[in-house]
């Protein structure tokens, strides 16, 4: 099943995607609702989800429940009323969101070669490599009581891009590493602008960086 393959589900999926990035782009006093930026996000998630969940295996299925959480939590962060609430509702949906990837991830890799097995270097250098980043841009303008949250968050990140890592060693299929930086990148934006300080254009950024990870992990789950 391709998403391609189907020409009135592409047109769907990448017009939504158009008309959100657009409305995220341009806000005005009059459409700057909850319910303007909700229906187009929802959209072409739900074309994808359907598509993912349609293949029906444990892959799948843990990979649009990440789906459908992560679309939650872009929908706390665009709503600016209540931010403080609403901040902590997205960080909350984006980090148990990212748990099922690192599921849908990890059900694609069970198939390992004994040299996968007994391969200590890809986790270490995928940790230290995120756990880096966060302590050298992230923690150090961060309040004490959001630290070890961000750690938390840091370790999803990272679990995801050594198992996706991993999956490429075995099926040499590359979408799941890339979506995962994507990700990564889309969420280090988030975190930079909320923690350290804003970032011009920070929404269309990130929302650019998460439609990518999307279309990518979601090919990743139907191949």
């Amino acid at each position: 099943m391709n998403l391609i393959e189907n020409n009135v589900a592409f047109v769907a999926y990448f017009g939504t995607i158009l008309l959100h990035l657009y409305l995220v782009a341009n806000p005005t006093p009059y459409l700057n609702t909850s319910l303007i930026y909700v229906i187009p996000q929802f959209l072409p998630t739900s074309i994808i989800a359907y598509k993912v969940y349609a293949k029906e295996d444990d892959n799948a299925r843990s990979i649009y429940t990440g789906l459908l959480l992560s679309t939650l939590g872009v929908n706390y962060l665009l709503n600016e009323e209540m931010h403080q609430f609403n901040m902590t509702g997205s960080l909350a949906a984006f980090l148990v969101g990212h748990l099922y990837f690192v599921s849908g991830l990890n059900h694609s890799s069970t198939k390992k070669s004994e040299g996968s097995r007994n391969d200590w270097i890809t986790p270490i250098s995928t940790y230290f490599g995120v756990y880096a980043v966060i302590s050298y841009f992230i923690l150090p303008s961060t309040s004490f009581e959001l630290k070890i949250p961000v750690f938390l968050y840091g370790t999803a990140i990272a679990s995801m891009l050594w198992k996706a890592i991993d999956g490429w060693r075995v099926t040499g299929h590359l979408e799941g590493v890339l979506a995962t930086l994507a990700l990564g990148l889309s969420d280090f934006i988030l975190a930079y602008s909320e923690l350290v300080e804003p970032v011009n254009h920070r929404h269309l950024m990130f929302m650019v960086t998460y439609y990518i990870a999307q279309i990518l992990i979601s090919k990743f789950a139907l191949k």
